[in-house]
Order: C-alpha cells, then structure tokens, then sequence
C-alpha cells in the first residue's frame, strides 16, 4: 500500500523539496495529532499495605508511557485510527517512551531535548500514592522545533492539545501553538484546565472539554444545576470556542454551541469525566464521518466504556455502550 502511495508522489513529482509528506497525506486524506508537552514514564509498584519508614517487597510492578495526548493516541490506536504523537522527550526515559509507542504502532515525531522525561511513582496498596516526577527544562529552541513539527498539519488534519502546561513553558503556550499552524482550518481539540483552556479561546479552537466543578472555578463561582452550567458554557463560546463539552459527572454530559444544546446521559450508573477517553471517542467517531451531534454520543459512550474495562476499550464495545445513551435537546 505505502509503495502505491509513493509511486503515485513521484508521479506527479512531489518528493522535491520536502513535500513527499504532504504528497502522502493527499492521497490518504486528513491526519490526527495530538500534542503531549509533559509526558511521564510511569512505573506502579503493587504491594499488600503501604506503611511509613518500613522496607516493602513488590507483589507486582509495570512501567508505561504516560500522558493525555498520548493516552488519546493509544485509545484511538485500539480503534484503528491512526495519529501521530507529537511532544518533547528526553533521555532514557523518553527513549522508553518513544520505543514503547512505537511498539505499539504508533507514529511519534517527538523533539528531543537535553533533560530526562519526568518519572510518575504510583505505589497501589489498600489506596493509591503517587509521586509526581519534576518536569525536564525546555528551551525556546525546542519549542520552536516543535512550531516545525507543526508545519505538517493541513486543512483538515485534527490537532488534539491535552494535558497540564509544564512550568518551565509560557501558560499560553497552547494558545502560541495555534497560532503557528500553518492552515487555519485544523480542526484543534483543546482538553486542559485554567488559563492554558482560556488563553486558547482568543484562536477559536474546534472544541474545548471541561467539566462542571472547573468551569465553576473559571469563572469563581459554584454552579448547581444544569442551567447554570449551560448559561456559564455558553461564556466560553462567547469568547471564541466553537464546540464545548460539558461533563456534569453522574448527570451525564453536555454539548454546547452557538446554535444548539445537547444533553446525554447514559442510562446504567456512571460518572463521565471528560478526560481523555471522551476526546478519543469524539475523535474517532468524527475521523468515521460522524456528525457532530453523533460524535458527542461516541464521546458519553467511549468514556462509559472505559470507565468499566480500565481504559483499554474496544470500538465494540463502545458502540456497545452507546445503546445506553440517552440525549435530550435543550
């Protein structure tokens, strides 16, 4: 198949100057990024009780690659979509993390850096405890190496932008990122909380996911009821986002746009998180041809889905899932 791609390129002599890539993209249509600025190499120990000061002796351990978009990138790989992985990654840790995802058949174009990849400890017990990794330096010159790896994206592509800005990066670096597509017709996904979230609607992204307790927290207030997260919603979108998704936890969920509102649920007892499974499953259901208003039910029902099988859903079992949703027009 790749040969028949590329005979067709060099028919039509595309592979001058660096544009065999976007020769490629021609002829298989749209691609899906997305973006992990702080990534993690997480390694979980499991042990019978956690006790201070006390030596322990593992039952079991596992190491993997971790980091929202990449957990996107991974779930949408299950549903036999393809991305691409974009981020920074450095020393052995970041080799484990490339060789990993690769491994798993996924496409990586990560900017290398000179720090280590930070290190996630999780010691799961009775509960769980976590150690947060410090985050590696990253310098102007990476960052604009990663504005390179961007020129990539067409009209058309999806760009998913996921996960919390490390510190030693600009709160408007998402914001920054949109600015240096090279086509304002990228459909960008932006899944991130506080100002990194607000600074991005002044590029109007495609979609922003939040819930309610931080939609709440943007605008400093507490919000009770549906309507009221409809009326602050409908703020975001005053100020420049064109689709938000809403999750209101064991309520269900809602879409919202200048236009229209959608409010889903899913009919067993669930909590919805808007975390990266629904990205994934909205994502994916789009990338099928999905209309809007489907894609946000594929969405309720991916993140359901996951909730009951650890994240490693299938697309089967999504569209299972999706038997249990209900929506209601607002």
């Amino acid at each position: 198949m790749f040969y028949v791609i590329f005979r067709k390129c060099v028919e039509k002599g595309l592979n001058k100057g660096g544009r065999i890539r976007s020769a490629i993209k021609a002829v298989i249509g749209s691609m899906i990024y997305t973006v992990t600025l702080d990534p993690s190499m997480d390694y979980c120990t499991y042990i019978e009780r956690l006790s201070s000061g006390k030596q322990h002796h593992a039952k079991s351990q596992s190491t993997v690659p971790n980091g929202e978009g990449i957990d996107v990138s991974r779930m949408l790989n299950r549903f036999n979509v393809e991305s691409r992985v974009l981020g920074f990654i450095g020393g052995f840790t970041g080799d484990f993390i490339r060789v990993g995802l690769v491994s798993e058949g996924l496409s990586t174009d990560f900017v290398e850096i000179a720090g280590d990849t930070r290190i996630n400890v999780k010691v799961i017990a009775s509960d769980e405890t976590e150690i947060i990794g410090v985050s590696p330096h990253i310098t102007a010159d990476d960052l604009e190496k990663l504005y390179g790896n961007l020129e990539q994206l067409t009209a058309g592509d999806t760009l998913v932008l996921a996960g919390r800005v490390p510190d030693a990066l600009s709160t408007n670096v998402y914001q920054d990122i949109i600015q240096h597509l090279v086509s304002d017709e990228v459909k960008v996904i932006v899944d991130t909380l506080g100002q990194p979230l607000f600074d991005t609607l002044k590029e109007k992204p495609y979609l922003i996911t939040i819930n309610d307790k931080a939609l709440a927290d943007m605008f400093h207030t507490t919000l009770a009821t549906t309507a009221e997260v409809v009326c602050y919603g409908r703020k975001l979108l005053q100020q420049g986002a064109q689709n938000i998704i809403v999750s209101l936890g064991a309520n269900g969920a809602l879409l919202l746009n200048e236009t229209h509102g959608l409010k889903a649920s899913i009919s067993k007892e669930t909590v919805l998180t808007t975390g990266t499974a629904m990205v994934s499953g909205f994502v994916a259901a789009e990338y099928m041809g999905k209309s809007l208003r489907d894609a946000f039910l594929y969405a309720v029902a991916t993140d359901a889905a996951a909730l009951f099988s650890d994240e490693s859903c299938t697309w089967d079992e999504v569209e299972t899932w999706l038997e249990d949703v209900e929506s209601v027009d607002l």
